[in-house]
């Protein structure tokens, strides 16, 4: 037994030196490398947005190019694909929009709009003239008062309106209130989140009490990339943004997180019984960058996004 160990031993050994005096080629790099993966972007830049709307109206799209996140240049076409309007975006020194120049097809002047802002970037005038498409031009000034409320006194052609906007302790609006010259005077009051960025909830409010209220509903957990979501912020400001929309209407704000809905039900003072659901799908690209958004309105699409990078 002993030497057939012995003998078993020895081969072994002589096997591991023949091994050692192979003189076949090494391969001297036993892991390969895989092929490259493609890395994350440090910034994707928006360059282009698109909406196509897909339910019945005169205007079928509209494409915005964008530098540095800021619209310069968007084309409106009708439903035959023939141009409508262009128009021309110009920025101050502190990236605010100044000035809007429309032009129609044939290159005459549709209507032009001024915006004026103070020392602190606040707006302060709104001035817009077009006499070819509205026949008449329209005017607002905003006056920032020391009760943290903030006046428009609005000019439309010989008619004055006045509206005021209501300030929280953070600086932001939560409240506006039109007032007119009979009975029934609405004010529509906006809700925050906690974190105090993005409006939860409006509701309208009449002399008849709370006609309705208008709830929306945001997707906290998807990492907000690239400048989509801020591609309202023309105007320098959040506050801004409500004064020139006179409303807390989500498509006109500046938001931190991709809404999925808003549903508009009437208040508890309300005689009708409505409801109306406004729901967005999108799309992203492999990098987390909103590519298209799918907008629907009681279940039906009707306006379709497309956002291009570089």
């Amino acid at each position: 037994m002993k030497l057939r160990l012995l003998a078993l031993s020895f081969f072994i050994v002589l096997m591991s030196c023949s091994s050692d005096d192979s003189t076949d080629p090494v391969n001297e790099n036993p892991n390969p490398e895989l092929p490259e993966q493609p890395s994350e972007p440090v910034d994707k830049v928006m360059t282009q947005v698109e909406i196509i709307y897909h339910d019945y109206t005169q205007v079928k799209r509209i494409v915005t190019q964008y530098e540095d996140d800021k619209p310069v240049f968007d084309v409106t076409y009708d439903e035959n694909d023939n141009i409508m309007v262009t128009g021309t975006y110009t920025y101050n020194s502190s990236g605010y929009l100044t000035n809007i120049e429309a032009l129609k097809a044939d290159g005459t002047i549709d209507n032009t709009t001024e915006y004026q802002y103070d020392e602190q970037g606040r707006l302060t005038g709104y001035i817009q003239d077009g006499e070819e498409t509205y026949g008449f031009s329209q005017t607002k000034y905003y006056t920032y008062n020391d009760d943290n409320t903030i006046t428009c006194t609005r000019s439309y052609d010989t008619f004055v309106y006045v509206t005021t906007f209501f300030a929280n302790e953070n600086g932001k609006i939560y409240s506006i209130k039109d007032e007119t010259d009979n009975d029934n005077n609405e004010r529509y009051d906006a809700q925050y989140n906690n974190q105090g960025d993005n409006i939860i909830t409006v509701s309208t409010i009449s002399d008849y009490g709370v006609t309705s209220i208008v709830n929306y509903n945001y997707n906290y957990n998807k990492e907000v990339k690239g400048g989509y979501l801020g591609r309202n912020n023309l105007y320098g400001g959040f506050n801004n943004n409500i004064l020139r929309a006179e409303s807390f209407n989500m498509d006109y704000l500046v938001l931190t997180s991709y809404p999925v809905s808003y549903i508009y039900e009437n208040g508890p003072d309300n005689y009708y019984d409505y409801e109306y659901h406004y729901n967005y799908i999108y799309e992203f690209d492999e990098y987390g960058y909103p590519v298209k958004v799918k907008k629907y309105y009681d279940g039906v699409y009707n306006t379709e996004i497309i956002i291009t990078y570089e």
